[in-house]
């Protein structure tokens, strides 16, 4: 396997932001949280830094966690295989009707977020809080 360029890491790296600010988070939601965890961790795409400090970022966090560039490499890879297909998987029919006795199909995906406003994330908590009370 070839190794990764700066320039190929500073392509993913513009990929991933953009993946990220469209609508819904993109294809994110398909990874699991360790692997969204993974991609924030190596290609800081939340983040607003220069060129140069992503290469310095990169070799800082490639010295002190060597197999986070492979990990992420292959986190890439996984989601590159949902971007061009996120659509039609959402847009898929879903079966409205059921057999009786049959189970449920539930699907649940997350969106991991660097980025976590604490205030936001109190008001949500007192939210819950209070939904729950009114239906005790």
């Amino acid at each position: 396997m070839a190794r990764l360029t700066n320039h190929v890491y500073l392509l993913q790296h513009h990929q991933l932001k953009k993946e990220w600010s469209s609508s819904g988070g993109g294809a994110f939601v398909m990874l699991s949280p360790t692997e969204q965890w993974t991609l924030h961790a190596y290609y800081e795409f939340t983040k607003s830094l220069s060129d140069a400090e992503l290469i310095t970022h990169r070799r800082r966090i490639s010295q002190s966690q060597p197999s986070l560039p492979h990990r992420a490499g292959k986190a890439v890879a996984k989601l590159a295989v949902f971007t061009d297909r996120l659509e039609a998987y959402r847009a898929r029919p879903r079966v409205r009707t059921r057999k009786k006795g049959a189970p449920y199909e539930v699907r649940i995906f997350s969106e991991v977020n660097m980025n976590i406003d604490p205030v936001e994330f109190a008001r949500i908590l007192i939210q819950a809080a209070k939904e729950r009370s009114d239906q005790d």
